[in-house]
């Protein structure tokens, strides 16, 4: 797991070497490719709120 900041927001990635790939999933559609590409030339990234965001989620604004 990788943690990035941006914008003073923390994200929590997965699925990067040298970790465990992500089990990847068939898209509803394809956006910005034409047509379909070569699945196996596709992998899987994981962006999640780090837990500073994931904390707050029962707050009201």
């Amino acid at each position: 797991m990788l943690e990035v900041t941006a914008a003073g927001l923390t994200f929590d990635l997965g699925g990067l070497a040298p970790g465990a790939a992500l089990p990847a999933f068939q898209p509803l559609q394809w956006l910005g490719f034409e047509g379909s590409p070569d699945r196996s030339l596709i992998e899987r990234v994981e962006v999640r709120a780090g837990n500073h965001i994931r904390a707050g989620a029962s707050c009201t604004p």
